[in-house]
């Protein structure tokens, strides 16, 4: 080489290992190649799954996973304390369909989170709790801040887990997996101090299929009841129960089709609404909501039920329902609640979409004619007995609001009176709510000497009374 001119030279080694060689002077560099730590995994693992949101409230375990996050530029939003941090994790994952993060600190914020965990868990909602915790070498026999939280969250998750630096990309994947199967709910994962910050050996970012894809599985009890559409040509009377999986299954336009298909009314759960248009001429109602005396009288008069996605975890009341159930999820019917003689599982909105297809045929036509002209007079019968139950019984909104304005005015009459026969003159009141102010000033809007004061943490009234009399205080 030239004297005096400056060059690089280069030389592998090894895999992983770069040699930098300086012409001037000789001496070299190496250089290892670059790694993640253990949070910088699970953070590339959310970014994958297009998690762009943390909910918590974190702690000093923390440190390490939010300095990640904002390097990844994803939110931290941080909340009041741990369980609303949480509720607000299960609201992303309502709304996104993907899994919604929520983040603890070890010990109460632990424990502070159980509650939205566990709402998730009833929610079919897919949900990663983090939890911090201590050194692992400390937490075998440390007592401060210390619970176990394999044995917290057990009952309530779908799966408990410890992070650890070389297993993080398997755990990752395996926990967003978890979460969304069928049927959704949260995972909780455990990050201890020493093992937010290491290194990671098992680094790999590749997330596993989340989607689910596959042929429709059926079951029976015999093969008399194996044929759906056989079913569905015998029924005179058949009616639609759809549930939360419809939802989270996109199946709300091949619902509206199949109803109007087989000339089905269609009622809801609660946490459905919106699967089926309120003002569609087939929409029925809400199952176990007010005035849900009028739904199950109706329920109780078909000769058959499609339970699109209905999950037993909403049913208030213990099932009464004698007619065949067909069973339509993404999932069997495991928990047997009700009896279903023929469960297709599977892809709902693929099912329904098949069984309208199996309907175009002329003798099924022309009994859907008959079935859509009856369905329509029952949804909309039912429609008007609820709004005069409402009216009679204060069932809808504005009937609610003036039962409650009456119930108010009497009760504001009874005290005034009992005030008075009382003799009761001048009169102290603390409030703790709004509504409770308001009351009170019906109540005392005729008394003399009237004085109020927010109560901030009583649940009541303290009233401070001082007797009557034409000489004055005793």
């Amino acid at each position: 080489m030239p004297e005096g001119r400056k060059y690089l030279a280069f030389s592998c080694s090894d895999i992983g290992r770069l040699e930098i060689t300086n012409g001037i002077n000789g001496s070299s560099l190496s250089t290892e190649k670059s790694s993640m730590n253990t949070s910088q995994v699970i953070i590339q693992y959310l970014a994958a799954a297009g998690i762009r949101h943390i909910f918590g409230y974190p702690g000093d375990p923390s440190v390490e996973f939010l300095e990640a996050a904002r390097r990844e530029g994803m939110r931290f939003v941080l909340g009041s304390r741990e369980g609303t941090a949480g509720l607000m994790a299960e609201a992303y994952g309502q709304l996104t369909g993907r899994p919604g993060v929520c983040l603890s600190t070890l010990g109460p914020g632990a424990t502070n989170l159980v509650n939205a965990v566990a709402n998730a868990y009833l929610d079919r909602v897919p949900m990663l709790a983090i939890s911090g915790q201590i050194e692992r070498k400390r937490e075998p026999y440390f007592t401060h801040q210390v619970v176990d939280h394999n044995r917290l969250f057990s009952p309530i998750s779908k799966w408990t887990v410890a992070v650890q630096p070389d297993t993080v990309g398997t755990v990752m994947r395996k926990a967003l997996r978890i979460a969304c199967a069928e049927r959704p709910g949260p995972v909780h994962l455990t990050t201890a101090a020493d093992v937010v910050g290491a290194e990671a050996s098992d680094d790999e970012i590749k997330l596993p299929p989340m989607r689910m894809l596959r042929t429709p599985q059926m079951f029976s009890v015999g093969a008399a009841e194996a044929d759906p559409v056989k079913l569905l040509q015998s029924a005179r009377r058949p009616v639609i129960l759809a549930g939360i999986s419809a939802v989270w299954s996109g199946a709300s336009a091949a619902l509206v089709h199949l109803a109007e298909t087989i000339g089905a009314p269609v009622v809801v759960t609660p946490m459905a609404k919106g699967v089926m248009p309120e003002d569609h001429p087939y929409y029925a109602g809400k199952l176990d909501m007010a005035c849900n005396k009028f739904i199950w009288d109706f329920l109780k008069g078909a000769d058959l039920l499609l339970a699109v996605g209905f999950d037993a975890v909403e049913l208030i009341k213990p099932w009464p329902l004698a007619a065949t159930v067909i069973h339509i999820d993404t999932v069997p019917n495991t928990d047997q609640i009700y009896r279903s003689d023929l469960e297709i599982v599977g892809d709902i909105a693929h099912i329904l979409g098949s069984n309208c297809r199996g309907k175009r045929q002329p003798r099924a036509l022309e009994r859907g004619r008959d079935r859509r002209a009856s369905g329509k007079a029952a949804g909309a019968l039912l429609r008007r007995k609820g709004a005069r139950a409402s009216e009679s019984d204060g069932c809808d909104e504005r009937g609610a609001r003036a039962n409650a304005a009456r119930h108010r005015s009497i009760r504001r009459r009874r005290l005034a009176q009992a005030l008075g026969r009382a003799g009761l003159d001048d009169l102290c009141a603390a409030h703790a709510v709004d509504e409770q102010r308001s009351f009170l000033d019906g109540v005392f809007a005729a008394r003399r000497h009237c004085r109020q004061a927010g109560a901030s943490g009583q649940a009541g009234r303290l009233l401070h009374r001082r007797r009557r009399s034409r000489h004055g205080p005793r």
